[in-house]
């Protein structure tokens, strides 16, 4: 049975997330109000942008409901509850970035050679052992590690825009700048070598 929002207004988050336990959605709802924009200072700070900011709190929000069930009150508030959340999930995505960096990294050489066609094949060869190789690959080594990933998988890998965003997890606005900020930053760094 769903309260009415006069008698939610009325109830502590704890006693709010206890009902939204229950199915309550209106009382999820007076919850999100109230803690929301605590959290997203908190996903902002984690993520430093506002596209992954709002990822973060949809996976923190959807996991809050799914956990309310068992919520217990006498071990922590619902905002605190919800913190938790939020860093444990942005944590994972650190982690996550970090070990996709790694591999990358690790393996620049075999995505190159594994994405190149038979027509430029030869003119790719010929770059590698070039000047101009060594000059773009000390351009890429200043990108950050987001702005390369997605440079990778669109020049090397062939991938679009939105299939990087659906591949990465990310809003596609996020792709599409990073991209444009990676183009931006190698042509800077490029300028006079080429």
């Amino acid at each position: 049975m769903n309260l009415k929002s006069e008698q939610l207004s009325e109830l502590t988050d704890a006693a709010l997330l206890h009902e939204a336990g229950k199915g309550d959605r209106d009382a999820f709802r007076v919850l999100y109000r109230r803690i929301s924009k605590a959290l997203y200072s908190a996903a902002f700070k984690f993520t430093g942008n506002a596209a992954d900011a709002d990822e973060l709190m949809q996976e923190t929000f959807l996991e809050l409901w799914k956990q309310a069930p068992q919520y217990d009150a006498s071990v922590s508030q619902p905002l605190t509850y919800a913190s938790r959340i939020i860093r444990n999930r942005a944590i994972d995505r650190i982690r996550k970035k970090s070990r996709r960096g790694r591999i990358v990294d690790d393996s620049r050489e075999d995505i190159v050679e594994s994405t190149q066609s038979k027509p430029f094949a030869g003119a790719f060869e010929s770059l590698r052992s070039s000047e101009a190789a060594q000059a773009v690959r000390q351009a890429f080594g200043v990108l950050t590690e987001d702005q390369r990933q997605v440079l990778q998988l669109a020049y090397f890998g062939g991938l679009s825009q939105s299939e990087i965003a659906a591949q990465e997890s990310q809003a596609l606005g996020t792709v599409k700048s990073r991209i444009r900020r990676g183009l931006e930053r190698l042509r800077a760094e490029l300028e006079g070598k080429l």
